[in-house]
């Protein structure tokens, strides 16, 4: 994997399209901690943009061939690239620094404020105003406030050092196949001078190049009992069970037929891989019909890790009470009825885990996102005037989740399963190419023997079957959906009648799932369904034994059609129903990185701290006569402390009044006194180097305005 290297030569403004209250208009990017970042789409298009400009002026690379070849279209041709969003120099290790690890250390309570994200986006951006003119003079009610993301590294101790963004990129060729793409490509990087809003009045002037990512992202947290389980592979029928999980690099979003789906379906799993194999193999090959087609190997969908286990959908037999301050309910095993007058609410969207305490619950962390659709593009040579731009958003889950599935296969295709896990570049859902769809594995992949356990039930005992996947029964060329064809298939499957079970109920949700054929770039038939987490109820007539898992329903190879057997004696075991976390990728850590956003957060403390001290000295009785005005003037003017003093033994004693204590002289003095005397406490109070303090006292003047700022607007008038 390679990277971009943007280097910020001005201050730039790579906006969000929203604005901040009312103080901001024009916001820039900026993650949950405040750290800002470019997305990539900004990046690709103006890239895209270069190569336009390229072929205007006559380099020969710049054909309209080779630009689409390299950039792709609106049309469906693809790219040969695909680039993340830019971020500084280990953003993911001081993001998890900051919203995690800073709050357990032994760090001051000033400088765990400090850590807040709206205290850490004032330590890379600042704000602009500005306003339209005409003819001149100034239009009414035309001011405007810019957020831009300042020019130089506020973590760096070296204060000229300028900031840099990284944006990781993926080539589907290698540096000798398709050099042409390559050079064209680099001369975009080179060709592109200004990103970002207002690039054509200073701001998002950059240099670009393209080097080598040499830092690893995700800790892959490999041990060495990953595999510990001995498998005998004499057997080539024999199943193995492999358990993976994968970091989501980059927001994820992955529509449904009119919703959102908060996991990964087993189909889009499947076209990743068979993607990958394509690329060295053939449709025709066997092992290709083995792992994609005939369901020898079955695909799950992939759910979030919660506790360290692989989820499953919520059972719909759980709920919270909308009027019972939101408490988690297994209506299954509830004694009274007098849950039903509290609002339940199913739990869509989220997923559960099984631990010996009971049910874990989480659900993922989900952001939307806005985008304008260009209907023809000037880069697309499309450009006329019915042209029209269109804002649309859309939903996406935030990166950094861990999700898992696994795969069931023979013994002997296992190792063909593992080199798909470990060489395929990871990618699901929309917009591949640029800001989304990026993962990762994440973990050594562990094998077992799978194995499917028996459990033994009486005469009379109650069966629920819980749908840990979605369901597609078809019927005589029909799918159904009603509840009584499901009863009929899974009584057929488990030898039970059936009847529903007295005084029992089915929870049952349908929805309708569908997908895109990229090769014919044609929209898959939709299929009703039964959503996962659906719950039939059994009684058993016969004492028997039934495996405790089954599937049944079409397109087994997709893990659809899952379902898990349980009793009421099971429900009771894990009666405690509790919210929890969704993993979250454990990044690597620059040590020395670290020491510098603290040093830097330090710094910000004090000059926090001296704001606040100034704000409260405007209050107190020795302000109250001060010279405000000159006071200013002669702060404005002076080079230090020292120098202010002497200026301030100047001010003439006929100004002295004769109702007034103390001199105005006296007064001034005492006043910067306060102020000085505050100043160097803090100073000791933090163990910082020569050069820091340097650097801190280059911002003396800011208390002392600060206060007298406030004590001229809001000292009596006569």
């Amino acid at each position: 994997m390679q990277e971009l290297e943007i280097i910020l030569n001005s201050d730039l403004c790579a906006g969000n399209g929203e604005s901040a209250g009312n103080s901001i208009d024009s916001d820039v990017c900026i993650d949950d901690a405040g750290i800002p970042y470019i997305p990539s789409r900004r990046i690709k298009g103006c890239l895209k943009q270069a190569a336009s400009d390229l072929k205007k002026m006559g380099y020969t690379l710049a054909s309209d061939s080779n630009i689409i070849a390299l950039f792709g279209d609106a049309y469906g041709n693809e790219g040969v690239f695909s680039i993340c969003d830019a971020m500084i120099k280990d953003a993911n290790g001081i993001r998890q620094y900051l919203n995690t690890e800073i709050k357990n250390s032994d760090n001051s309570d000033e400088i765990k404020d400090m850590a807040h994200a709206s205290k850490i986006v004032n330590l890379f951006t600042s704000v602009r105003g500005q306003t339209m003119l005409n003819d001149g003079c100034k239009v009414d009610n035309s001011l405007r406030f810019t957020r831009v993301v300042n020019q130089y590294d506020p973590i760096s101790l070296d204060k000229d050092k300028k900031l840099a963004f990284y944006a990781p990129i993926y080539f589907d060729f290698c540096d000798d196949d398709k050099r042409e793409l390559r050079e064209l490509f680099d001369a975009c990087c080179k060709a592109t001078r200004h990103i970002g809003h207002s690039r054509n009045r200073g701001l998002g002037n950059v240099s670009i190049k393209l080097c080598e990512d040499s830092a690893k992202q995700v800790n892959m947290l490999f041990t060495e009992n990953d595999n510990k389980t001995d498998i005998d592979c004499s057997e080539a029928d024999k199943l193995v069970k492999i358990s993976y999980k994968v970091v989501l690099n980059s927001p994820l979003t992955l529509p449904g037929c009119d919703e959102l789906n908060t996991s990964v379906p087993a189909r889009s799993v499947i076209g990743c891989m068979a993607g990958y194999y394509l690329h060295s193999g053939s449709a025709e090959d066997e092992d290709f019909r083995k792992l994609f087609l005939d369901g020898t190997v079955s695909w799950s969908g992939l759910t979030p890790v919660i506790e360290g286990e692989i989820s499953v959908p919520v059972p719909m037999m759980i709920v919270r009470l909308k009027n019972g301050g939101n408490k988690l309910i297994n209506n299954l095993i509830e004694e009274k009825d007098d849950w039903k007058k509290k609002k339940p609410k199913t739990l869509d969207g989220s997923f559960t885990v099984q631990t010996q305490n009971g049910y874990k619950i989480a659900e993922p962390s989900i952001h939307t996102y806005y985008h304008y659709a260009i209907n023809g593009t000037q880069q697309d040579g499309n450009n006329d005037e019915n042209n029209t731009k269109m804002l649309y958003m859309q939903e996406s889950i935030d990166a950094g989740a861990v999700y898992g599935g696994t795969i069931i296969c023979p013994v002997n295709m296992k190792d063909k399963v593992l080199k798909c896990l470990y060489e395929a570049r990871i990618q699901f859902g929309r917009s591949k190419s640029a800001q989304y769809a990026t993962c990762s594995l994440y973990a050594k992949p562990e094998v077992e023997e799978y194995k499917n356990n028996i459990r033994h039930v009486k005469a009379g005992e109650k069966l629920y079957v819980v749908l840990q996947s979605d369901l597609a029964l078809l019927d005589n060329g029909v799918y159904r959906t009603d509840s009584a064809c499901i009863r009929e298939a899974i009584g057929k499957k488990l030898n039970l009648s059936s009847d529903i079970a007295e005084n029992s109920l089915d929870y049952c949700r349908y929805h309708v799932i569908g997908g895109f054929q990229s090769t014919w770039q044609l929209q898959k038939p939709q299929i009703p369904v039964v959503r996962a987490g659906s719950v039939y109820c059994f009684k058993v007539k016969e004492e028997c034994d039934i495996p405790q898992t089954i599937r049944i329903g079409e397109f087994a190879q997709e893990g659809m059609g899952i379902c898990g057997i349980m009793t009421v004696s099971d429900f009771e075991k894990v009666s405690s129903i509790e919210m929890s976390r969704i993993e979250q990728a454990h990044f690597t850590v620059d040590n020395n990185r670290i020491e510098q956003l603290l040093t830097r957060l330090k710094m910000e403390a004090i000059m926090e701290h001296m704001r606040s001290f100034a704000l409260k000295i405007a209050e107190v009785e020795v302000t109250k006569n001060i010279p405000e005005a000159r006071l200013r003037n002669m702060v404005s003017k002076a080079n230090d402390y020292s120098d202010l003093n002497k200026m301030i033994s100047k001010i003439k004693e006929s100004d002295l009044s004769s109702e007034k204590k103390l001199s105005r002289k006296a007064e001034a003095t005492k006043f910067v006194e306060i102020i000085k005397t505050e100043w160097n406490a803090q100073l000791k109070l933090y163990d910082l180097d020569h050069n820091l303090i340097n650097q801190i006292e280059a911002n003396w003047k800011e208390p002392l305005n600060i206060a007298l700022h406030k004590y001229h607007y809001q000292k009596e008038r006569g």
